[in-house]
């Protein structure tokens, strides 16, 4: 079996035709914020997500500027052992891959999350970064959306 290579622009085109075609199918807006498999008073999990990746992602940049002026003063920094990046670092990078790693696996479960989803990712990624790492996270991502997809339709469809 012969399997394609999808560009990231593809994906997020594509993820943004599946998120039109999907409210353009909706029938009312209300019927949005909803969904079959959470709790209604629940708040979407792809925003608690979204802030965890956004804080170990802020906290990555701060401490890649922290090293960087502590090696322009002259400061020498300890690497971690079998490493070459300082154990904070080590730390840091760790925790910001786990971040990423849920936000591409949880699904959205109501239209206006699945947006707010593809809008964070297209906001966060361009032609030369994705900001998700590798086929795997990829992939992963592109699942959530099709089970986020496929839960709003089976919602839609008990509401009919």
């Amino acid at each position: 079996m012969s399997h394609a290579k999808l560009s990231r622009r593809a994906i997020l085109a594509g993820t943004a035709a599946v998120s039109a075609t999907a409210i353009a199918a909706t029938p009312t807006r209300a019927s949005w914020t909803t969904p079959a498999v959470v709790d209604a008073t629940s708040p979407d999990p792809i925003f608690a997500e979204i802030e965890k990746y956004r804080a170990t992602n802020t906290a990555f940049i701060a401490l890649c500027h922290h090293e960087e002026s502590l090696e322009n003063a002259g400061h020498e920094l300890i690497a971690a052992p079998s490493d070459f990046r300082t154990p904070e670092m080590v730390a840091t990078v760790t925790a910001s891959a786990a971040a990423r790693e849920r936000l591409s696996s949880t699904s959205p479960t109501s239209l206006t999350s699945l947006a707010a989803y593809i809008d964070f990712v297209q906001a966060n990624s361009d032609d030369e970064q994705f900001v998700f790492d590798g086929e795997e996270e990829t992939l992963a991502f592109v699942c959530s959306l099709l089970r986020a997809v496929r839960g709003i339709v089976a919602e839609q469809a008990v509401r009919s």
